[in-house]
């Protein structure tokens, strides 16, 4: 698994990126696209070069794979178990991040309100460390391995689970033996394979039920323990018995799903991470790490830079608009409607959802008065008066106007493929203005 060190929050300065909005034409022509406050929007087309090194630089800031990755997820079944769980996650999720799903169950609610970032690991052959071979009970069908080597020390795991899909096979014709030995119950065994000797240790098990459904299974200690020291991950081994026996009964004559079952039950290790408030945001799984180019410091340029930008541009000038409908440093400080287009940054078919968002933008003057309605702070109304009476001493500096800044933002979660097919919930706090104020 190769997932980047870098898919941690974004800053609260990178909200101003969003004001780029870019689109394609047929032929993938991307352009900023600018709402100018009077139900018009001016486009003014990117280079190609421009086109890839924002797409890049979004891509870098926001701790997303850094290419599309190797394999192809759109020839990936939409009902496999990992993305259809995290779906279910994804959905469950407010604007800022928190559960509203009355549906889950008090630790679900807890982890999932606590974490940064969800990664579903998909079971997967194990490394070549295992080709010598582990005792004949240890059956590949019977073996489930997740590579979870990349996780960074630095990030704190909330929890993990196993999820394994059941089924109860009942036979046809049921005996009075038979029937004796059924009443007994079902027990699921989760072990970790120790040493390449075979030696294990039971790390979970569960009562099965009666009826289909995903089970789950607490594995936290032995995550860590994989996270901290990779070499030791041998995965874990399965095995079911009956209450009271020591007789291992074959998987799928229980009808417990494994790494080779159809894409939509197969086991999955779902993890919850979360970052410290003090570490760098860009730091999490991976090594991999871009530089900054120029036009990574260009798309940073402040919301007013990069409107001089559009109200300058040839396509703004040739538009003949009256001068009413050209955007003005001179409106009142407001929320405008910016949309993000994740399809049109032609990342579909890694990004599962959604397929964008509405971000908005502040803009506009904090004049003297400021209406009551822009949530000004008492340091802003006495600045701005300042200003206009230009009651400074001599040699003093007069103040500017209070700024038009974002005065309540919202979250957003995305769901996207790694680079190694797993699938990984990422939320993005501060990324939507929902009001404005001048401060």
């Amino acid at each position: 698994m190769t997932l980047p060190r870098s898919y941690m929050h974004f800053q609260a300065r990178v909200l101003l990126l969003v004001v780029i909005f870019l689109t394609a034409s047929k032929a993938r022509e991307a352009a900023i696209w600018i709402d100018d406050g009077n139900g018009h929007t001016v486009r003014e087309p990117l280079s190609p070069r421009e086109t890839r090194e924002f797409s890049r630089s979004l891509r870098e800031t926001m701790g997303l794979p850094q290419h599309r990755p190797h394999f192809s997820p759109a020839h990936t079944s939409v009902l496999a178990s990992a993305p259809t769980f995290m779906k279910s996650i994804y959905n469950a999720l407010d604007e800022l991040g928190v559960p509203r799903d009355s549906n889950l169950d008090t630790a679900h609610r807890d982890a999932l309100e606590r974490a940064d970032t969800v990664v579903t690991f998909t079971s997967r052959a194990p490394p070549d460390r295992w080709d010598s071979v582990p005792p004949k009970h240890h059956a590949p069908h019977r073996l489930l391995y997740f590579d979870t080597s990349e996780v960074s020390l630095d990030y704190t795991i909330l929890g993990a689970e196993l999820r394994l899909h059941y089924q109860p096979h009942l036979p046809e014709f049921v005996d009075q033996h038979l029937e004796e030995r059924m009443s007994k119950p079902l027990i699921l065994h989760a072990y970790v394979v120790a040493d390449a000797l075979g030696s294990e240790l039971e790390v979970a098990q569960l009562a099965l039920p009666r009826e289909e459904r995903w089970l789950q299974l607490n594995v936290t200690l032995p995550t860590l323990a994989w996270i901290i020291q990779p070499s030791q991950n041998r995965g874990f081994r399965l095995a079911v018995t009956r209450e009271g026996e020591k007789h291992e009964l074959p998987l799928h004559s229980v009808g417990v799903s494994t790494a080779h079952d159809r894409e939509d039950h197969r086991p999955i290790l779902v993890c919850f991470f979360t970052r410290p408030q003090n570490l760098n945001p860009k730091i999490f799984l991976s090594s991999r790490k871009a530089p900054v180019s120029s036009y990574t410091r260009y798309v940073f340029k402040t919301e007013g830079e990069i409107l001089s930008r559009v109200a300058r541009s040839p396509s703004l000038r040739n538009l003949n608009l009256p001068r009413s409908d050209i955007p003005r440093s001179d409106t009142t400080c407001q929320m405008r409607p910016l949309h993000v287009s994740f399809k049109d940054l032609d990342w579909e078919n890694w990004v599962i959802a959604p397929d964008g968002y509405d971000a908005n933008f502040c803009q506009g003057r904090c004049d003297f008065p400021i209406p009551p309605d822009k949530n000004a702070t008492n340091h802003a109304i006495v600045q701005t008066l300042i200003k206009v009476l230009q009651a400074v001493r001599e040699g003093e500096t007069v103040p500017p106007a209070a700024c038009c800044t974002p005065n309540e933002l919202a979250t957003i979660s995305v769901l996207y493929y790694d680079y190694s097919n797993n699938v990984v919930l990422k939320k993005y706090p501060k990324m939507i203005v929902k009001n404005c104020a001048c401060r």
